[in-house]
């Protein structure tokens, strides 16, 4: 018997996509698991596999349309099936236009536009982002702590590892490790808030936000509290690389119980990030900087790094993620204590 496809959420943030190629034509037979198409999400282009077998009888989106998650975009039957009433049903659950989309609108007046402005519609990922950027600023009571590391002894370590000829590593690496060894010994901080109730979580999925053409993304290293060193930055490096390339699948970028932002690559000594909901904090790393440090009565040359972490004070109190920001510094001062 027939039935009517719709578009599905491909993402936990995805409220529509765009149908980006048809990858099968009408008269089509579907096995389960064939690539019917690729959908554009607001986080990646992913391959959208067939569930039901059969034969695609109707397409009803065209390539590159924008559809809402739960419109109807194909029909799929038996060979040589009547599908008219059907597609007839489909059309009327269509939605055009503007209904049923998701808009973020800021209050005030609306900009003055001058010759030569340019105005750029917004990607489905941009809508995304200010849709949950503006959700978590205004929703989750945000705070703020923030310290320095003396990165001097994980600077060493760094090349003292290259120079072993081990897997190479980045100091964002020993970040994504430090914090994930953290969240193990304070688990508080490990944790969502659920409307009456604090999830904790058991397992340690740190987020690693990664900046791309149209704007972030945020791809999870799974149990990254027991990997290796080595093991995280192979992640990391996979997962980033991925990112930049639009080739995450969905799982990829879901889930995570942390996140780290990482900043020093574009010279930024502080800063301060929003939280990614449902977790309940992010840490923002800023460069490795050279300082004047005093050391044993004298003044030396030293490197610094700022950490600020960002919490849910519905769910971390100040005092649990002074104690998570601190062993994330013991870790990142003493780094030789971490499996390689």
């Amino acid at each position: 018997m027939a039935e009517i496809i719709d578009m599905p959420q491909l993402s936990d943030t995805m409220r529509e996509g765009v149908l980006r190629r048809w990858l099968k034509n009408e008269g089509d037979a579907l096995a389960p698991g064939d690539v019917l198409a690729e959908i554009e999400t607001d986080k990646a282009v992913l391959e959208w596999q067939a569930r039901p077998g059969g034969t695609l009888l109707r397409r009803l989106a065209r390539e590159g349309a924008t559809v809402p998650v739960g419109s109807p975009i194909a029909i799929v039957g038996s060979p040589d099936e009547d599908v008219a009433a059907l597609a007839v049903a489909a059309q009327s659950r269509i939605r055009t236009g503007d209904h049923g989309r998701v808009h973020n609108r800021v209050p005030g007046p609306a900009p003055t536009l001058s010759a030569g402005d340019s105005v750029n519609p917004l990607s489905l990922m941009r809508k995304t982002i200010a849709r949950r950027l503006l959700e978590s600023k205004t929703s989750i009571p945000h705070f703020y702590l923030t310290t320095d590391v003396d990165a001097d002894a994980a600077l060493e370590f760094r090349d003292q590892v290259a120079h072993a000829s081990g897997p190479r590593i980045s100091m964002n690496d020993l970040v994504l490790k430090a914090a994930a060894v953290a969240l193990r010994k304070v688990p508080q901080a490990n944790a969502s808030f659920s409307g009456d109730a604090i999830i904790q979580h058991a397992r340690v999925d740190v987020g690693m936000a990664v900046a791309i053409e149209d704007g972030v993304v945020t791809p999870v290293i799974r149990d990254a509290d027991t990997k290796t060193l080595a093991q995280v930055g192979a992640a990391a490096h996979d997962l980033a690389a991925r990112a930049r390339d639009r080739k995450l699948l969905g799982h990829e970028m879901t889930g995570a119980t942390f996140s780290v932002s990482n900043l020093s690559s574009h010279g930024i000594d502080h800063f301060a990030a929003i939280i990614n909901p449902p977790e309940a904090a992010i840490l923002a790393v800023g460069r490795v900087r050279k300082e004047p440090v005093v050391r044993q009565g004298s003044v030396v040359v030293g490197h610094r790094m700022s950490l600020t972490l960002s919490c849910d004070h519905r769910v971390i109190d100040g005092a649990v993620g002074a104690r998570l920001l601190q062993a994330i510094v013991a870790v990142l001062e003493d780094p030789a204590t971490l499996p390689r």
